[in-house]
């Protein structure tokens, strides 16, 4: 598992070397906004600078649904930190590490109709809590002031509770850039 992780990685890393061998330079802007999903960054709106070769990426989102039976908050918050390692006109490699925390807590009130005069409820509490923890390669494609990213790696994980374990991890960005 850990070698296909390995050969995959240095795949990505000769093709970018080669297929940017004679770009010209780079057209990302320092300040990006925009989406970002995965697990060591995160989900939800995200906010991106680069400072020359270094950059960082923060990602939040809080979630809030309610009616009568169920209340559910969630909340997700990522921050990565980024290596420029080759750039190229409309590709650019880079490695990501970071780390992102969820948050999870959900209400359930359930009505029990064992006694049709008095009708009395059950409400149920479940809070969920993970980090994770990872980083990897990823590639930024970029063309005007848009940017697409594509990233992949290695995670840990942990409830926080019960379980930890390491996993591949996907990561995607969309970000507009000035």
């Amino acid at each position: 598992m850990i070698m296909k992780f390995l050969v995959a990685t240095a795949l990505v890393f000769c093709t970018m070397n080669l297929s940017t061998s004679f770009a010209d330079e780079n057209k990302v802007g320092t300040y990006n906004i925009g989406l970002a999903a995965g697990f060591v960054t995160g989900y939800g709106l995200s906010y991106r600078q680069w400072f020359g070769k270094n950059g960082v990426q923060i990602t939040l989102a809080p979630y809030y649904s309610s009616d009568t039976t169920k209340t559910d908050f969630s909340m997700s918050f990522g921050v990565v930190g980024l290596r420029m390692l080759k750039e190229a006109r409309f590709v650019n490699l880079f490695a990501y590490y970071g780390a992102h925390y969820w948050y999870s807590h959900l209400k359930e009130t359930t009505i029990l109709e064992n006694n049709p005069n008095a009708p009395s409820a059950q409400t149920t509490y479940t809070t969920s809590k993970r980090i994770y923890a990872g980083g990897g390669p990823g590639l930024d494609i970029h063309f005007w002031k848009l940017s697409f990213n594509i990233m992949f790696g290695l995670a840990f994980t942990s409830d926080l509770d019960q379980s930890t374990g390491i996993q591949f991890t996907g990561e995607t960005g969309l970000y507009y850039s000035f």
